[in-house]
């Protein structure tokens, strides 16, 4: 974060916070590159003008990282990536490794996902030729978001809102889940998704 030229972040309790940057320019550099992530959870950002405002908005889509595993590396390419991806989310783009191909155990991608949705861990697909593929995929990091708040980030039980409601005492929650690559909060026995893509050349 430093490297991109910020000056100041004024931060709240629950909400946005307010990043100030040292010029203009760097400024428009963080809001061209789109998709932001911080300790692997993505950041939403949004240019501040006089009818901007502190309060939290409901945000329906997010970007996550997705690990597509043991994946052929003739599958490597972007519309192989869109169309093998497109159950699960839209594909932006791969990231510095995989796109290099310098680490071939699995294919690292940004997805763009709903907020709410399931979670596949794993896409079966049909090549050109005919021949079937199963690939499994984890997560990096998993949008959750709590039913009593409508908050991103934890759940119910973990919801501090909901904690006040309860006969006015804060209710007791249970420690927030830690994710990572190789343990997700995918449901068992969720459906393979089922669809035919060509190889390509790999990025």
């Amino acid at each position: 974060w430093q490297a991109n030229g910020i000056a100041s972040i004024a931060v709240r309790n629950r909400g946005p916070c307010i990043v100030r940057f040292k010029s203009k320019e760097q400024q428009q550099v963080v809001m061209r590159n789109g998709h932001l992530v911080f300790d692997n959870k993505p950041v939403i950002v949004k240019e501040w003008t006089d009818e901007a405002t502190l309060v939290k908005h409901d945000v329906d889509t997010v970007p996550i990282w997705a690990k597509l595993h043991d994946l052929e590396l003739k599958f490597w390419g972007t519309e192989s990536m869109t169309k093998i991806c497109k159950k699960i989310g839209v594909f932006v783009k791969p990231d510095h490794v995989t796109q290099q191909c310098s680490y071939l155990s699995y294919a690292r991608v940004m997805l763009e996902v709903k907020v709410g949705r399931e979670f596949s861990n794993s896409i079966s697909f049909i090549d050109e030729k005919g021949n079937s593929h199963r690939v499994m995929v984890t997560y990096d990091w998993v949008p959750s978001r709590c039913n009593c708040c409508k908050g991103l980030g934890h759940v119910l039980n973990d919801c501090r809102s909901h904690g006040e409601e309860v006969q006015g005492k804060p209710k007791h929650r249970r420690p927030a889940a830690k994710h990572n690559a190789m343990r997700n909060p995918i449901p068992q026995g969720t459906k393979s998704k089922v669809l035919q893509v060509s190889g390509h050349k790999p990025f």
